[in-house]
């Protein structure tokens, strides 16, 4: 089954131009590009404009809901945004890609705040399983 999923989705990476690279990842699709002035926006928008067309074309449909957009590094220009099928794409911040929490100033510290986070709750949930209420069993630590 993953196969023919695969030999499906596959057509899809073609897509794009020459400037604007696509990453598929199980149902998940990338696009990105480095936007240095207006022409490349308007190529990542006619990529953007493709992939809804090669999913309309293969009836499965795009949740443009699901979907955001993050600028690495410089901001780009502001005046424009990307769409899909008219619907504004959202902009955000940070967004969580395989795991990591990747920011728009490409530092770590949401996605370092956020491990550190969870190993100190597992920690404190070890501690508690090791702490016994029978004083013949009380040790320091």
């Amino acid at each position: 089954m993953a196969l023919l999923c695969l030999l499906y989705i596959n057509s899809l990476a073609k897509i794009s131009d020459s400037n604007t690279t696509c990453v598929l990842f199980a149902d998940d699709v990338k696009l990105y590009t480095l936007i240095k002035c207006r022409y490349d926006f308007v190529n990542l928008q006619s990529s953007l404009d493709r992939v809804l067309d090669w999913s309309n074309e293969h009836q499965l449909p795009i949740s443009v809901n699901k979907c955001s957009c993050v600028v690495l590094g410089n901001k780009y220009m502001s005046d424009v945004h990307d769409s899909i099928g008219g619907q504004p794409v959202n902009t955000v911040s940070e967004v969580r890609d395989l795991g990591v929490i990747v920011e728009t100033s490409v530092k770590f510290f949401s996605h370092i705040n956020y491990i550190v986070a969870k190993a100190n709750t597992r920690a404190s949930l070890i501690m508690a399983a090791l702490c016994s209420r029978c004083g013949h069993y009380i040790f320091a630590l």
